[in-house]
């Protein structure tokens, strides 16, 4: 699988359906089959910005009409069409007029010179760790337009492996959203509310159960720190509150963090999760 920047500017040599069709010729030296996926990028008009992504779903080509035979090099068009498009709430700024887009850039790793990675070309391919990271400070707190519907969904919370990383990463950043906001952007455990780093934890394991992976019932708030020790059984959450240690601790800091928050206040903040899954993992130990 490859990933690409599809470009999109302001032309009309190529008659481009967004989230439909991108067209291109034979002369941008691109080699782009079925199962790629690709990212968006919106140029002209004083706008440089990530708008949306998605996967190709199959390649078709035709000979070049002589209204698209821009130069003599051209002689065959293609058309990628395309599959699982997300569409941004807004557009992921990437331009090197603006403070947030040479914020952007610096966040997702992207030099200030884009030409000097290739990005000079009409498609330019990228790494899938870039294309990850792009994908996701795009979709971080700015959701896909509609994560929880489209033809394949049935409000059963089910995220596939055979999915695009595209849809899989929207639907992942939608189940955050919604844990992190019911939960007031606090750590379950600790109690923190540093926002850098809270993560949405799954009570039943993403790798063990596709069809709870997006439910919100199955996620809780938790720093990074106690997000880690509660993977490896460190501990476990009552529904009650209480937390159960699965070994003896002996650790000051980690003490600290599991003795920070009162298990009333506890049970009140675990409003809305799935209090069986909670037991599922007790009762596994």
């Amino acid at each position: 699988m490859n990933f690409w920047i599809f470009k999109i500017s302001n032309q009309d040599t190529y008659p481009d359906t967004p989230g439909i069709s991108y067209v291109y010729d034979n002369t941008h030296s691109v080699k782009v089959v079925s199962g790629d996926e690709f990212i968006y990028l919106e140029k002209g008009n004083s706008k440089y910005g990530l708008t949306g992504a998605g996967r190709v779903s199959r390649i078709t080509y035709r000979s070049a009409l002589k209204t698209e035979q821009h130069s003599t090099k051209v002689n065959r068009v293609f058309t990628a069409h395309l599959a699982d498009v997300v569409w941004f709430l807004k557009p992921f700024d990437l331009s090197m007029r603006t403070s947030t887009g040479k914020r952007n850039r610096k966040q997702v790793g992207l030099p200030e010179d884009l030409n000097s990675i290739g990005w000079s070309i009409s498609i330019p391919r990228i790494e899938r760790d870039l294309f990850l990271n792009l994908i996701d400070a795009s979709l971080k707190d700015n959701p896909s337009q509609n994560p929880w519907t489209d033809q394949n969904f049935n409000a059963d919370w089910q995220i596939d492996d055979s999915w695009s990383l595209v849809r899989q990463r929207s639907r992942m950043h939608a189940f955050r959203k919604a844990v992190l906001e019911r939960h007031n952007h606090t750590c379950l455990v600790c109690g923190t509310q540093l926002r850098s780093v809270l993560d949405a934890a799954h009570i039943r394991s993403y790798a063990v159960d596709p069809g709870q992976r997006a439910n919100p019932a199955n996620g809780i708030c938790l720093c990074s720190f106690c997000h880690t020790a509660y993977d490896h059984g460190d501990f476990t959450i009552l529904p009650d509150g209480n937390l159960r240690l699965m070994i003896d601790i002996q650790d000051m800091v980690a003490l600290k963090h599991f003795t920070e928050v009162s298990s009333k206040k506890r049970q009140n903040w675990l409003n809305g999760v799935n209090k069986q899954f909670l037991l599922e993992r007790i009762e596994k130990k």
